[in-house]
């Protein structure tokens, strides 16, 4: 989405970008990949990503979108501190 305000990048279920919490939620969350700063968590990518080098190419390409201000997950907080650089973190995760 686009606005005077920049680009707004809408995730839906591929990344997360859940805090850490405290107990057993918490303990739970950190343990299967769902907790942390905006990944793709492991579950997901051995489940449902079936060509790697493809979806790395998409993230690449997503945060070249011109004036990324924001990526809005599904899950988690949304991302406003440097948009295109945690894309490309997540990208060489893949």
């Amino acid at each position: 989405m686009r606005s005077a305000q920049g680009t707004s990048l809408v995730i839906n279920d591929m990344l997360m970008n859940m805090p850490h919490i405290a107990g057993f939620n918490g303990f739970i969350g950190r343990a299967i990949g769902f907790t942390g700063p905006i990944k793709l968590p492991p579950i997901t990518k051995f489940m449902l990503v079936k060509d790697k080098g493809a979806l790395r190419a998409d993230l690449e390409r997503l945060a070249a979108t011109p004036d990324l201000e924001r990526i809005v997950p599904s899950h988690g907080d949304v991302v406003t501190t440097d948009p295109a650089g945690a894309l490309r973190r997540v990208a060489a995760s893949v």
